[in-house]
This record gives structure tokens, C-alpha cells and sequence, in this order.
């Protein structure tokens, strides 16, 4: 799949939000771009056991960005290109990669030991005549992975405040929060202010504690609500006559009208949920499949009512709603 094709493919998936495709494939840049500065830093300053796994781990991607038919161009072009190729299950699976957080600490620290080891060895060639070494070199190692850190935690910032990607927006931020004591030391060996970076603070904690006591109440609500409600619908299905409806009955322009609005509660909300959750794909499949059958009964339901008994229309329309609701305990999962 060429690249337009792709980013077509992307605006099917999300046509209402590509701003947020935009910042997502930004915190995916930043984090491809960290990944190589670290494994370059565990390479030539680190352990080489670390720096054989952080390469494994990465490998999958790299490969593909050095392969790259213009390889001439410069690495943070090449992995902007190569974001914008990937679809959008790819770029949230490529973001949602903790295992990354040591690497960068021990990255961090392993560049600023690299400084002071610079310093120290042109100290003692001061009163010598070896040329000094390169501290500046050092610095500028060092600085890349603190603006890139920073980089990155402007856009997690960005995406958190218009609450993009759910709940790996916080797995980022947490992550992030865990960098920010090696990178404080970073900013103050270079001599920059150092701003705190995003993290999962106590508002958050308590936001994952209530949705997860949401999740509970939600999976066990549903199933006893519709077992609560199906008593009165048998008992109106058992009294109801057995012929079939009108349209001049009253009770004809009731249940199209009711139908009419459950239609639009159940589209409305399931979509604003997947929407914002952007659930796994399974769930995602489960979803739908709950609330097509739940729109094609509520529908089929309001032509029963004028060509069987009437007690089958109302039962449709009760299974309807009871799958509707079904499907957004399923998105609760997400």
C-alpha cells in the first residue's frame, strides 16, 4: 500500500479527527528517533547484552527505515515517512511499547557520565599539549536525547489535554514520569531549565480507579436491568391479542417514533465511545455485531407490528434494546 493510499485508509477509519492522526504519528516519530539515539548510546557507552536486546526489540522498524528507497535523505525525514506508512493499528501498537522506559534511563545516564568523563579527562589536559577532548561532542549527544524526551512529552501533553488514544495516552505519561529524575539530572549538567515531564499524577490514578469500578458496575447492571425488564415484556406478550396492528393505531406511531430515537441513541453513543476508546480489534468486531443486530430487529420490529400478532413486535423491540445495551458492555472492556 503506497503512502496516499494509506493515509486515505486513515481518514476512512477517523474521517472526523485528523488532527489526531497527526499528533499520534508525532509521538511515534519522537519515540523511533529515541529508540535510535539510546541503541547508539548503548552501543559505543553501554553494556552489549543491553544493546543486543534494545535491538532486537527495535529491530522490526529499523530495518524497514534503513531500507528505505531514499536513503540519502536525513534519518528524521526517512522516519517521518515511514510513520506515515503505517496504519493506524501499527502506529498505536508502536506507541504503546513500555519496555522502552529503561533503555532510555540507562541511555540518559550512561550520556551524561560520557560528559563528565569528557570534562574530567580535558581538566587533566589543561597544562599539557594534547588537544582536549571532545566535551562538546558529549554535550551535544547528551542535549539530542533531552530534546527529543521533551519533544515527545509535548505531544503525549497534547494528546492527553484532547484525550486522544484512551488509556495509552496515560501508559506514556507514566512512562515519562518514570524519565523525569534522570532527565532533571540531564537539564542540570547542560546548564537548562528543567520542566517537569507529563505523569500519571493522583487525578489520573483516581480517573483509572473509578473507570474500573464503572467497568464492574456497568457488567453487572446490564444482565439484571433486561432480566428485571423481560418480566413485564412476557407479561405483554402473554395479554397482548393475537393480530396484527394497524397504522392508524396509536400504538403504530409510538413504536416507530421510539424506534427512531433508540436508532439514533445507540448509533450516537457506541460510535462517540469507539470514537475515543479506540478499542482492540476484536472488541471492536464484537461491538458492531451487538449493535447491527440490535438495529436490525428495532427496525424489522415496526413492519411486524402491521403483519403479525402485535405481541412480536414488542418482543423484538425488547431484544433490540437489551442487544444495544449488550454492546456497550462489551466497549467497556476497552
Amino acid at each position: 500500500m503506497n503512502r496516499r493510499q494509506n493515509t486515505k485508509q486513515k481518514a476512512r477509519e477517523y474521517p472526523s479527527n485528523q488532527h489526531e492522526i497527526k499528533t499520534l504519528e508525532a509521538i511515534a516519530t519522537a519515540f523511533l528517533i529515541l529508540d535510535s539515539l539510546a541503541l547508539k548510546t548503548l552501543k559505543y557507552k553501554g553494556d552489549a547484552e543491553d544493546a543486543e536486546k534494545f535491538e532486537k526489540l527495535t529491530k522490526d522498524y529499523v530495518d524497514r527505515i534503513e531500507n528505505d528507497p531514499l536513503r540519502n535523505l536525513r534519518f528524521a525525514l526517512r522516519v517521518s515517512r515511514f510513520v506515515s506508512d503505517l496504519e493506524l493499528s501499527d502506529l498505536l501498537d508502536l506507541i504503546s511499547r513500555p519496555v522502552r522506559t529503561t533503555y532510555y534511563w540507562d541511555a540518559i545516564y550512561l550520556r551524561v557520565n560520557a560528559c563528565y568523563e569528557a570534562k574530567d579527562e580535558e581538566d587533566s589536559r589543561y597544562f599539557t599539549d594534547d588537544p582536549p577532548s571532545d566535551e562538546e561532542y558529549a554535550k551535544k549527544e547528551l542535549r539530542a536525547i533531552v530534546e527529543e524526551v521533551q519533544k515527545l512529552d509535548r505531544h503525549v501533553r497534547d494528546a492527553d489535554d484532547k484525550r486522544y488514544a484512551g488509556e495509552k495516552i496515560l501508559q506514556l505519561k507514566a512512562m515519562l514520569g518514570k524519565l523525569d529524575g534522570a532527565l532533571a539530572i540531564a537539564c542540570e549538567y547542560l546548564g537548562d531549565e528543567h520542566k517537569p515531564l507529563a505523569n500519571w499524577d493522583t487525578t489520573d490514578q483516581h480517573h483509572g480507579f473509578y473507570s474500573c469500578k464503572n467497568k464492574i458496575y456497568i457488567c453487572f447492571l446490564v444482565p439484571v436491568f433486561c432480566v428485571v425488564a423481560s418480566i413485564p415484556a412476557c407479561v405483554a406478550s402473554f395479554n397482548a391479542e393475537a393480530i396484527p396492528g394497524k397504522a392508524t393505531d396509536s400504538d403504530f406511531y409510538q413504536l416507530t417514533t421510539s424506534t427512531t430515537i433508540q436508532l439514533l441513541g445507540i448509533s450516537t453513543s457506541i460510535w462517540s465511545i469507539i470514537n475515543d476508546l479506540r478499542p482492540k480489534r476484536d472488541l471492536l468486531i464484537k461491538c458492531w455485531t451487538y449493535a447491527g443486530i440490535s438495529i436490525c430487529f428495532t427496525i424489522v420490529a415496526v413492519p411486524l407490528y402491521l403483519t403479525v400478532p402485535v405481541s412480536w413486535s414488542g418482543l423484538l423491540t425488547f431484544i433490540g434494546s437489551c442487544v444495544g445495551f449488550m454492546s456497550r458492555k462489551v466497549i467497556s472492556y476497552a
